[in-house]
């Protein structure tokens, strides 16, 4: 049994490092132990896990497969012996987490590393990404949403609110005046999201601004607004230190819709391994207070 556990943390060791001598460091053992270690795994199995080349070392699909269940399983065992210590405050093993790009960058990675300082035996794999993460499919313990949740199997934690709005440089709206209603910005220069959704595109069936131009990232998008060149939908976090600070406005603040809900989401299916639980905890309020501090837009 000892020898299946040793295989186990030598082939998780070598996935995380890349390669059989960086995880012979990190194990504090040889790269032919590690080798063989990986060998042995591989012929009791019968599944050939992991492509070796000159340059690289890769997991094969089998080798994805056995890698996530390694690895609850490495987790679990950890958990239970910390617990038999009287530990069990001190969580232990990785978290996979998800947000989108700019929540993640500004609310969501401050939260995280203050968690893995306070807890010096976890570790975590954040993956910022601008679209619908497949939580289950990609292997994700923890995903940070922003709007409805239509997936049932889940539990959700909801940790804030936030608008769609329309902004503007305030020298644009000294140009063209105050806009009253949405027809009022037909002829308004204006930016959009590329691939953003129709809940926040600018193409309103009401004669509204028609974006020029189209931007994959919400920065590019915002610093065209600042700089003059053209009005922009967006979500009101992403643009609250430019509306703080006077470099944007928010215009028509009446037409902004119901606020969407920003969760903390999990598998409802899966036992929350105790490292998910003690994240939860620590996350949820400092979000809550992170995101209540960004500030309401200033609106003209």
């Amino acid at each position: 049994m000892m020898d299946r556990f040793r295989q186990m943390e030598t082939f998780v060791a070598v996935a995380e490092a890349g390669g059989f001598a960086a995880a012979a460091r990190r194990l504090g053992t040889s790269a032919p132990t590690v080798t063989r270690r990986v060998a042995e795994l591989e012929a009791r199995l019968g599944a050939r896990l992991l492509a070796r080349t000159t340059r690289q070392v890769r997991l094969t699909e089998a080798g994805r497969r056995y890698e996530a269940e390694a690895r609850a399983a490495l987790t679990a065992l950890g958990e239970a012996e910390a617990a038999a210590a009287g530990a069990a405050a001190a969580p232990v093993g990785r978290l996979r987490v998800t947000a989108p790009v700019t929540m993640g960058r500004l609310h969501f990675a401050p939260v995280l590393r203050d968690w893995l300082t306070a807890h010096p035996k976890a570790s975590a794999e954040a993956v910022f990404l601008d679209r619908f993460v497949d939580m289950i499919g990609e292997d994700f313990d923890l995903a940070l949403r922003i709007g409805p949740l239509a997936d049932s199997g889940f539990r959700a934690v909801q940790v804030g609110e936030v608008r769609r709005i329309l902004v503007a440089a305030p020298s644009l709206v000294a140009e063209r005046g105050a806009p009253r209603r949405w027809q009022d910005l037909a002829d308004w220069p204006a930016a959009s999201r590329l691939g953003a959704s129709r809940a926040l595109s600018l193409d309103a069936p009401r004669g509204g601004p028609r974006a020029r131009l189209a931007l994959t990232d919400v920065g590019a998008l915002l610093d065209a607004a600042e700089a003059g060149w053209a009005v922009a939908r967006c979500l009101s976090y992403q643009a609250a230190d430019a509306l703080r600070d006077g470099r944007l406005v928010e215009l028509l603040p009446d037409l902004s819709g119901e606020p969407w809900p920003v969760r903390l989401v999990h598998a409802e299916g899966r036992r929350a391994s105790g490292a998910l639980r003690s994240f939860l905890d620590f996350a949820a309020p400092r979000l809550r207070a992170s995101l209540g501090a960004a500030g309401a837009p200033v609106a003209i």
